[in-house]
């Protein structure tokens, strides 16, 4: 069994950009990270990832505030369980939500006009085409697990729905369950809040000419199903307007 881990990432305060991002593999593997994961924040004395409170260097982290070196430890040592055989294949979609706003009507009709299911679609897609998984016997599903909370449940659950009845979506009888769990019950949302917060990141970067940060190098690095950057230029060459 397959599992993919996601998770959502908005800029804040006006939310003009959205991420959603994350990484699938076996369970195995996944038991695997999981456990080396939770040595890795018991040896620092966090209790969980969380990317936002991280970079801020506020809550738990407030300790990292004087301590650059330290901090890109952590971080780094968690990256890598990630990194390791069995891998995990990284999949992240962030949109423009302004320009996917002014994009033709009939053109993002498919996609009911929302930005999110653009990005969950696009993240489905990479998964379900990815050569690790294509291969695969018939019978092996995908299943997905995200973020327990309130301002995002109902809208995944709709959205996954959607895309398991979306004709367009290859190999889409691959799909599994979905499923929601807390960041503290499943470690693996925290590597995909990791995921998300850099590919928002990354489209930052492209809107304002910044270096590639480190965090994004890594996930391209790895196995990846794709890491997909929609500005209102590459919008519009996708939808070909």
């Amino acid at each position: 069994m397959l599992k993919g881990y996601f998770d959502e990432s908005k800029r804040e305060p006006d939310g003009k950009i959205f991420a959603l991002a994350g990484y699938v593999g076996h369970v195995t593997g996944w038991r695997r990270q999981c456990r080396e994961w939770n040595n890795i924040l018991r040896d620092y004395g966090k209790s969980d990832l969380h990317m936002k409170e991280l970079a801020g260097c506020t809550k738990q982290f407030a300790d990292f505030k004087d301590n650059e070196p330290k901090r890109r430890e952590f971080l780094g040592k968690l990256v890598r369980t990630l990194y390791k055989e069995p891998r995990f294949v990284a999949v992240g979609c962030s949109v423009n939500t302004e320009d996917f706003a002014n994009l033709p009507d009939e053109k993002v009709a498919s996609f009911r006009h929302d930005p999110y299911l653009f990005a969950f679609v696009i993240c489905v897609r990479g998964v379900l085409e990815c050569p690790y998984f294509r291969d695969l016997p018939a019978s092996e599903r995908i299943g997905f697990v995200f973020d327990r909370r309130e301002d995002f449940q109902a809208r995944a659950l709709s959205l996954f729905t959607t895309v398991k009845e979306m004709p367009t979506i290859p190999y889409r009888e691959r799909l599994g369950d979905i499923a929601f769990s807390s960041r503290m019950e499943s470690p693996p949302l925290q590597a995909a809040d990791f995921a998300a917060y850099e590919v928002r990141k990354d489209l930052e970067r492209e809107m304002t000419g910044q270096r590639e940060r480190w965090g994004i190098q890594q996930i391209k690095s790895g196995a990846s199903c794709g890491v997909y950057i929609f500005d209102g230029d590459n919008l519009r060459k996708w939808f070909r307007v």
